[in-house]
């Protein structure tokens, strides 16, 4: 009861935030219209969910942080409501996606193929992302530099969308064969994306509870 307790927190700390998850889905529907479809809409919303779901990390000073130490809980259960924040940021971009894919498929009379693979993959890929990027933030504590604290929260978004957009091009243009076989093993290559994502999303927070044993506030 806890752990959501405090993923409540963070909802209300950052609801500011979250509602430019709406004009996000916005763009990711234009974005869907581009060369690679859907799935590239669906990216973009998992890249505006990583970076949304940093915010609690930059929106906390150290006076609230000790008001937030002082409730009845333990540290762990605060860590793993800030985890289940973020995963529930995500799920509510896939949702969006989901939607947006609605929508499309009512302009263009006709649903998407592999809708549901993107949206799997997406989800798997935004979890290794998210779990990684909060280990850094839980390691490096309280950072004094605001722009590289920021830097932290946009890069991994950035690189997974753009890096994600550059990957799929090479391969489409250079690897024929590649696509093919990628084509063929879809669902497996998407299910196993979100199968490691759920592994290192758990692992970071048990790598995150380590990190944090021993301080007196996260």
């Amino acid at each position: 009861m806890n752990v959501i307790k405090f993923s409540i927190v963070d909802i209300l700390r950052c609801k500011t935030q979250l509602w430019m998850m709406v004009p996000f889905s916005v763009i990711g529907f234009i974005f869907m219209k581009s060369s690679l479809g859907p799935l590239n809409g669906v990216i973009y919303m998992c890249f505006a969910a990583i970076i949304l779901s940093t915010q609690p990390f930059m929106q906390e000073q150290i006076a609230e942080s000790g008001f937030v130490n002082m409730l009845p809980t333990t540290k762990n259960e605060r860590v793993i409501g800030r985890y289940l924040f973020g995963l529930l940021l995500l799920i509510f971009a896939m949702g969006l996606s989901l939607i947006s894919l609605v929508i499309y498929s009512l302009i263009n009379n006709g649903i998407p193929s592999n809708w549901n693979i993107a949206i799997i993959g997406s989800f798997g890929i935004g979890l290794i992302v998210l779990g990684f990027q909060y280990v850094v933030f839980y390691a490096m504590g309280k950072m004094k530099s605001q722009q590289f604290a920021s830097l932290i929260m946009m890069a991994p978004g950035f690189i997974l969308f753009f890096g994600a957009n550059f990957i799929i091009g090479k391969i489409e243009k250079n690897m024929p064969s590649a696509v093919e076989w990628i084509a063929s093993n879809l669902t497996a290559f998407a299910v196993l994306i979100m199968v490691v994502g759920i592994v290192i999303w758990v692992l970071s927070i048990i790598v995150t509870t380590k990190i944090i044993d021993k301080r007196d506030f996260i």
